[in-house]
């Protein structure tokens, strides 16, 4: 439908930031499990072989950051 006032608001717009939306829940997952990670006090020494044995364990802590 054609709107005489382009300052009006479309509900139908699509807003990547829109907090309801699903892929806004899904970046801000991301986003906190990237946090989680930043601030885990991890021994590297335990890991200095194999970093990927860090990351087999801590799939479902961190299950996005697992798979990059």
């Amino acid at each position: 439908d054609f709107k005489d006032d382009a300052n009006t608001y479309d509900d139908e717009c699509d807003d990547d930031y829109d907090t309801r939306s699903v892929e806004y829940s899904l970046l801000m997952s991301q986003s906190d499990e990237l946090s989680r990670y930043l601030s885990m006090k991890i021994d590297m020494k335990h890991y200095r072989s194999d970093v990927l044995t860090f990351w087999k364990s801590n799939t479902d802590e961190l299950p996005h950051l697992s798979q990059v």
